[in-house]
């Protein structure tokens, strides 16, 4: 019986996207990953009747200012400005280490920790300074949609394909 070598297999080699390509996916990652965080937040809050708005006047406290809402200056339009920008914010700095991530596995393992270190920044260092209401929220539900955010995030950036000598990645 004669031995039949395989055939090699050749990947799709893909050009390095460049940084404003990158900032783009952030942007846009991050929208979309910040959209769905804020839905699932209100639709918790609405659950735990703290009310739909709750969520977004407290992101609002970090526009104007700690007391906003206990002196009724707090605004939902405000917190939906807030939360646009900081999930565009964050969506771009993510997009900075992307290159560094040599596989779709390990862009996802990434995209996960990086939720979790965001919660942490903001929940665990600058809220008890700054923004004190950010306290009263639910820790572990502010884990798990950070979580989240990090993981619908990374999936504009596994459309792009190929990491090191990994297959494109493929929806079908």
């Amino acid at each position: 019986m004669a031995m039949v070598a395989a055939e090699p297999v050749v990947f799709d080699e893909v050009e390095p996207d460049s940084v404003l390509s990158r900032v783009v996916r952030g942007v846009l990652g991050g929208e979309i990953a910040g959209a769905v965080f804020a839905l699932v937040t209100v639709w918790f809050t609405t659950s735990l009747d703290m009310g739909r708005d709750m969520a977004l006047l407290m992101m609002s406290t970090v526009a104007s200012g700690r007391d906003s809402i206990a002196d009724g200056t707090g605004s939902v339009a405000v917190g939906v400005g807030v939360h646009l920008f900081l999930s565009a914010l964050f969506g771009v700095i993510f997009s900075m280490f992307v290159p560094k991530m040599r596989t779709n596995g390990t862009l996802l393992l990434s995209a996960g920790a990086y939720g979790l270190v965001v919660y942490l920044v903001n929940f665990r260092l600058l809220s008890p300074a700054f923004f004190p209401v950010f306290q009263d929220a639910n820790q572990p539900f502010e884990v798990l949609v950070h979580l989240l955010y990090g993981q619908i995030l990374a999936v504009v950036f596994l459309s792009r394909g190929v990491r090191a000598r990994e297959p494109r990645f493929d929806w079908r």
